[in-house]
């Protein structure tokens, strides 16, 4: 399968023309085609999954009803339950990951993934939570700059922020957020992606991971939220190890999202605006601090291990790469409704 695939994609390619790179151009072109085809059969692996599970569940709730159809309530409240269960998605992206695994073991190293590469300690945990968390308000300015441009033109995107910004409201959704989905989207990005892409530079397999990973949330605003935060998480897994990425991911999905909505649920909205205008604004200021210090530090390991432009190009106009951005952009058009 995989000499089939690069056959077909070789020939769709051939239209692209690049510079030739300092890096052997056909050994490049495998292992980048190798990670957009992974991706491709990851995320139809998982919505498989997704999507045969609505159907068995309609298929059982139709043969259990005594006309042997479902009135409109009960399509309500089946797609209530599905929406709310998040049972199929943490077997489809257990089954994807695995795949995905087997598909590119002989160019990564799950072992080398974890390997302690700098030694970690609590304060600089601390600084990269903050630098990660900070993420967090811009996020939240930009949205609702976005909103506000939308609204001019007749168009909204508030479904999508909301959804990007809702809390669990079952105990299998609350177990894929914190848990899960920190531990699986880390493996995927930044360790099978990033192991693939290391070769070509530290900074190439940051930011193209992260434009993956933005671009996989199907939703355009927080593909800005994620592709931001995924550099952050692309670092640390690089310079320190993706334990350590993972642990950052899963603190932001469980304690400042999951933990502060109980807040708001417990003692009420009003309590919740109050925490997560605590926790957001002073990770900001500490996290601005942070990076402004380290500003010329930053511009340096960009300069260093960037590696040459041509390779971000083609990289990105990869025929599967490609496709990936694409289909994951029109899905996110869907969330940018007509007010």
């Amino acid at each position: 399968m995989e000499e089939y695939w690069d056959e077909v994609t070789e020939q769709m390619e051939e239209q692209v023309e690049l510079p030739e790179p300092v890096f052997e151009k056909k050994t490049m072109k495998k292992d980048v085609r190798k990670v957009g085809w992974g991706l491709i059969f990851y995320t139809l692996i998982l919505y498989g999954i997704v999507i045969a599970d609505m159907v068995i569940r309609t298929v059982i709730a139709t043969i259990k009803s005594p006309t042997g159809e479902l009135s409109e309530q009960q399509i309500e409240a089946l797609a209530m339950s599905m929406e709310e269960s998040a049972v199929s998605m943490m077997v489809g992206v257990g089954i994807g990951a695995l795949f995905l695994w087997g598909f590119l073991k002989k160019q990564v190293s799950v072992k080398a993934m974890f390997e302690e590469r700098k030694p970690m300690d609590g304060r600089l945990f601390f600084q990269l939570l903050s630098v990660f968390m900070a993420v967090q308000l811009v996020f939240s300015w930009i949205a609702g700059a976005m909103e506000v441009g939308l609204n001019m033109f007749g168009y909204s995107a508030m479904a999508s922020i909301e959804a990007a910004t809702s809390s669990s409201t079952t105990i299998s959704m609350f177990v894929y957020a914190s848990f899960v989905a920190p531990v699986v989207e880390e493996l995927v990005y930044r360790g099978f992606v990033m192991g693939v892409l290391r070769k070509y530079g530290k900074v190439l397999a940051i930011v193209i991971s992260s434009v993956l990973f933005g671009m996989m949330h199907g939703n355009i605003p927080q593909a800005l939220f994620a592709f931001s935060v995924g550099l952050v998480l692309g670092y640390v897994a690089e310079e320190y190890s993706l334990k350590w990425a993972i642990a950052i991911h899963m603190m932001n999905n469980f304690v400042f999202a999951e933990v502060v909505a109980l807040v708001g649920k417990v003692f009420g909205e009003n309590a919740e605006a109050i925490v997560n205008g605590i926790v957001l604004y002073g990770f900001f200021l500490v996290g601005t601090a942070i990076y402004r210090k380290n500003f010329y530090k930053i511009q340096q390991y960009v300069e260093k291990y960037a590696g040459p432009k041509v390779w971000y190009r083609y990289v990105l106009t990869t025929l599967p790469i490609l496709l990936f951005i694409i289909v994951n952009f029109f899905i996110g058009l869907i969330g940018i409704q007509p007010l």
